[in-house]
């Protein structure tokens, strides 16, 4: 065979005078399209660059069908989250958590997010990699949005204002089997770690499928909330 396509995203010409394409010149074009940066050391973990790209990918596609402006994924996400830096090994980990963090992911900001591990990743299990950082681009997405409380003058998020009624078990999936990280990366938590998981939801439109009045209830108001987020 003489092309191949690795990443999904750009053939290698095996034959091309003796110097294929390499895998990362594939995963940093894309990610230069998103206007996603990778800092620290990725050697030795390109599966999970690779989980980072389907997950901005997926994003993307969520806000571009949101926003209905015609745009594509890549346009999208650059338009919400204007240009975004994920670090590996704890590279840009700045802020009130995330230097005392070793292991999983923080997000500093809406533009740094900050890996040393994956949900998944010693299996490489691309799906729950995947969903991890989704969710860590749901933290990225709240941390965009904050504003001034008008009260108190302080910083607010929308993690501050999920309506009432809105619980895990109304509106997110469970974890199946119980105990691995999917569909709920935090379970139990508030605050930004459920903005974050609903945000998961949001983006793949897999919420709980339990068709309960209460729940029905609940989820229509989680996804208008959502929907009437994105800028």
């Amino acid at each position: 065979m003489r092309y191949t396509d690795p990443t999904g995203h750009k053939y290698c010409d095996d034959h091309d005078g003796g110097t294929c394409t390499r895998l990362s010149n594939s995963i940093e074009d894309t990610a230069r399209k998103y206007r996603v940066r990778f800092g620290g050391n990725w050697k030795g973990h390109v599966h999970e660059q690779l989980a980072v790209l389907a997950a901005i990918e997926d994003v993307g596609v969520a806000f571009a069908s949101t926003r209905e402006n015609g745009e594509s994924a890549s346009e999208a996400f650059g338009a919400v989250y204007g240009h975004v830096t994920i670090g590996w090994g704890g590279t840009g980990a700045t802020g009130t958590e995330c230097p005392s963090v070793t292991s999983g992911g923080c997000t500093s900001s809406s533009h740094q997010i900050n890996f040393w591990s994956m949900t998944g990743h010693l299996q490489n299990d691309m799906a729950r990699m995947i969903k991890n950082v989704v969710h860590e681009l749901g933290h990225a997405f709240d941390n965009s949005l904050t504003y001034p409380d008008p009260d108190t003058g302080k910083s607010r998020r929308p993690d501050q204002d999920i309506p009432g009624g809105i619980t895990r078990d109304t509106v997110l999936r469970p974890n199946v089997p119980d105990g691995r990280l999917d569909w709920q990366q935090h379970p139990g938590a508030n605050g930004p770690e459920f903005f974050a998981d609903i945000f998961l939801a949001w983006t793949y439109n897999a919420w709980n499928t339990n068709t309960d009045p209460q729940n029905v209830a609940a989820l229509n108001v989680a996804q208008g909330f959502m929907n009437g987020l994105v800028p």
